[in-house]
């Protein structure tokens, strides 16, 4: 929940100035007053809907973002796609893999700021909500109050509609920056990396990861139909389902084979230039998210190990680890270096 001690933590994405609660009301009218937040430099106003401040509720070339996502996290929600299989992971797993990615132990969050900079579904937050730190979840998408009522139990959680390129926290606020699988769905991956990776604090930890470059199963249906973000959410979706027929019965008749002949190797393994990491059974849903997720964003870029680590090592981070390098992802974190 946004509270009135978060406010020294803002600062206005448009002129950097201070941020300031301000009340509208008409003296003709018994109506409670309009609450609303605004820069004491520049007088930009930023409405507070649904309980949720919108940093960016202008969002010009990201509209269509904002929508197909929306779409697809209401969905999620609503049981259109599988919620115990997202990207390849429940929820016990998702907190697995956001601690070994950022190298830290549950008790490192104690008391810790972390910022998930493109919530999307919320799993971060309710994957970590409970290790005692205080998260701040970020997206642009219009499902973003309906992510938010449904996590609205999680007193330790709190939503900002929000563009990851002009970000409405101060410089050096957080412990833990996480974006895992958002940036190359921006205009401009690297001014996004830029913009979350000024958030970090001196000793703290940022960690992202973006598409790579070498082969993928389910982003080779992007290559095949490059023009289907141009299709309504709904049409995605309908492509989608009539896609995952054929590859739910190819993928699990793979993984069978798989976890028979190559169990006691150890993953990744490469099947006709694919790698796969995971060999548990694909249920029809967890697929049919995977094919909407690569099909529907407008903007989509995929990166190099050395392009990302380029990233870091230019804004000011060290102690650089490659976490993924294989299964279609780019994935590095590191520390910001004291100055």
């Amino acid at each position: 929940m946004f509270t009135q001690v978060m406010l020294k933590e803002l600062e206005c994405p448009a002129c950097r100035g201070a941020i300031e609660w301000r009340e509208k009301r008409s003296p003709s009218s018994p109506a409670p007053a309009d609450r609303h937040l605004a820069c004491r430099a520049c007088d930009h106003s930023y409405p507070i809907i649904h309980g949720l401040p919108y940093f960016a509720p202008q969002l010009g070339e990201q509209k269509r973002t904002a929508v197909s996502f929306g779409f697809e996290w209401k969905g999620f929600w609503d049981g259109l796609f599988d919620r115990g299989d997202v990207f390849g992971l429940d929820f016990r797993e998702t907190a697995n893999y956001f601690l070994n990615s950022l190298g830290i132990r549950p008790s490192d969050l104690a008391g810790a700021k972390v910022l998930d900079a493109g919530t999307g579904s919320g799993r971060i937050p309710i994957s970590i909500h409970s290790m005692g730190c205080c998260v701040y979840a970020i997206d642009i998408h219009e499902s973003l109050p309906v992510v938010a009522e449904r996590l609205r139990d999680l007193d330790a959680v709190t939503f900002f509609q929000a563009d990851l390129m002009r970000l409405p926290f101060k410089d050096a606020n957080f412990d833990f920056v996480w974006s895992s699988g958002v940036i190359m769905a921006t205009p401009d991956a690297q001014k996004a990396f830029r913009s979350i990776a000024s958030k970090v604090r001196p000793g703290g930890k940022l960690f992202v990861s973006v598409y790579g470059k070498d082969r993928h199963h389910y982003r080779l249906f992007r290559h095949l139909l490059p023009f289907a973000h141009r299709f309504p959410p709904t049409v995605n979706y309908l492509v989608s389902a009539i896609l995952a027929v054929p590859l739910y019965l190819a993928f699990n008749g793979i993984l069978a084979w798989v976890r028979a002949w190559k169990h006691r190797k150890q993953p990744p393994y490469r099947i006709l230039g694919f790698s796969i990491e995971n060999t548990r059974p694909k249920s029809f849903r967890s697929i049919l998210l995977n094919l909407f997720d690569q099909l529907h964003p407008m903007f989509q870029t995929e990166h190099s190990v050395r392009e990302v680590r380029a990233w870091f090592e230019e804004n000011g981070f060290e102690d650089l680890v490659v976490t993924e390098s294989t299964g279609g992802m780019t994935a590095v974190r590191g520390t910001r270096r004291a100055n």
